[in-house]
């Protein structure tokens, strides 16, 4: 028996193996989590069994294929992807063991996600495009693990030596995808011929080749991996779980802002000579301008709304809801620093400063993104043909000051308060936290009854003179009340 054999069956001796119940959780969890993704498995079950081809879908279905794996690799490039648990990073990865026996548990696992992710991204995009044979489809199948298998060694080689080739190839890869996919939707493209079924297999005899070679270079590698890199991989996956099992998503978004800022060097600079409150708006403006890629996925994203609009052919609930959640999110991207104050309330007390005069001045650079995002978004979907037509940019100016309270909000929600009262349901009995339910609230209340008219025009299909009207009334009573309630 190996050393490392040796201290596995000794941590696994002094471990809990857990009771029935325990078991039964986790097997509960299990099958719930299986049933609520065999839903939307079902139609590309149906589309793959169908057998019908939809050459036009090709450009579009590819498209959207290539921005789930860019995304689906950054993810994979913040949790680690190499990452242990913290009490085995501390303890087995920095004893004499040899590091490929530990790592090799990881490393497996990692590798079967990635197969497995890959070809259920595969299957998806050729149920858009059709299906032309068996063959076909088990080749296709091959070359998307074959692809996410390779984009997986690269996050583990970036995971090594830090290097910026990775997020120049994610961004180039995402802005292909996203380019491709407004060219098919604007008309600008046909539709390529389809492959034949050998040209399918030759390349996906060649991803396949790539990606073994790639895999074993990778896994000869895992003899010198750097342990600084698993051990920081390990440390945010156990501040991800204590905010987790902690419910506090606050705490959470604390350590990502604490992890990205840590790792960077800045340049001091001398207070700005504005007047007080402009001033810490401006560092709200420096902080957001020193985060580049966070802007360029931002612009990217004003495409998406009017894309999913193409792909379900209109308007509908899930394109509305992701219209606000765009032109939310846009705005609170300029208001990490005010999520700092949060944590920090006797920073503001220690400036002096007119606390009404900060919260004009810092609500500016938010309107200005969230309106902006939300024009932009709603250009595209008069440009692409989705809406109706009709001036639909105007809702964007108008909602901005809503939007910027709601997102004000949105920052300054803090931790949640598990001291809250519960309410018990009367009709099943149940208890509801409060503290969860008003955190949860808190923000997208403004978000929704401050853009109101915006959302009707949208549902209904008709930017009425009157929908207007309303949206920049109830825009001007909702900034007047959020200026001066405190």
């Amino acid at each position: 028996m190996t050393a490392f054999a040796q201290a596995r069956r000794l941590t696994r001796a002094h471990r809990s193996a857990g009771t029935l119940v325990d078991r039964y959780t986790i097997l509960f969890g299990v099958t719930v989590a299986l049933g609520l993704i065999a839903a939307p498995l079902l139609p590309v079950v149906r589309g793959l069994s169908s057998g019908q081809a939809h050459p036009e879908r090709t450009i579009l279905a590819a498209s959207v294929t290539l921005l789930a794996v860019t995304g689906l690799t950054q993810l994979a490039r913040v949790v680690g992807p190499l990452v242990l648990p913290p009490s085995d990073a501390h303890w087995l990865l920095l004893s004499p063991l040899p590091r490929r026996a530990v790592l090799t548990r990881i490393a497996v696992l990692l590798a079967s996600s990635a197969t497995v992710v890959g070809s259920a991204v595969g299957l998806a995009a050729l149920a858009a495009v059709g299906t032309p044979n068996a063959l076909t489809t088990a080749a296709v199948a091959v070359a998307g693990a074959s692809t996410v298998l390779i984009l997986t060694v690269a996050t583990v080689s970036w995971q090594a030596s830090r290097a910026a080739w990775p997020r120049i190839a994610l961004g180039a890869a995402f802005a292909l995808g996203e380019g491709s996919a407004i060219a098919w939707a604007l008309g600008l493209r046909t539709s390529p011929p389809s492959p034949s079924t050998s040209i399918v297999v030759l390349a996906t005899l060649a991803l396949l080749s790539l990606a073994t070679s790639l895999s074993w270079y990778a896994w000869r590698r895992l003899r010198g991996f750097p342990a600084a890199a698993v051990v920081d991989a390990s440390q945010r996956l156990g501040s991800a779980a204590d905010a987790t099992i902690g419910l506090e998503p606050f705490h959470l978004s604390l350590v990502a802002e604490d992890r990205y800022w840590v790792a960077r060097r800045l340049r001091s600079r001398g207070w700005p000579r504005l007047r007080p409150p402009w001033a810490v708006a401006l560092a709200d403006a420096r902080m957001l301008a020193r985060r580049p890629g966070r802007l360029a996925v931002l612009a990217a994203a004003v495409a998406w709304p009017a894309l999913l609009a193409v792909m379900i052919s209109g308007r509908h609930i899930a394109v509305i809801l992701l219209l606000g959640a765009g032109a939310l999110t846009s705005a609170a991207a300029g208001l990490a620093a005010l999520r700092r104050d949060v944590a920090d309330p006797a920073l503001r007390r220690m400036l002096g400063i007119d606390t009404t005069a900060v919260d004009a001045a810092r609500l500016v650079l938010p309107g200005l993104l969230g309106g902006g995002w939300l024009t932009a978004a709603l250009i595209c979907g008069s440009v692409m043909g989705v809406l109706p037509p009709g001036p639909w940019w105007i809702f964007g100016p108008l909602s901005a000051p809503a939007i910027a309270v709601a997102a004000r909000r949105l920052a300054r929600r803090g931790p949640i308060d598990h001291t809250s009262t519960l309410v018990v349901m009367p009709m099943t009995g149940s208890q509801l936290p409060t503290g969860w339910l008003l955190w949860t609230v808190k923000g997208l209340d403004v978000a929704v009854g401050g853009t109101l008219p915006t959302l009707l025009a949208l549902a209904t299909g008709q930017p009425t003179v009157v929908l207007v009207g309303a949206q920049l009334a109830l825009s001007a009573v909702v900034l007047v009340v959020a200026l001066r309630s405190r």
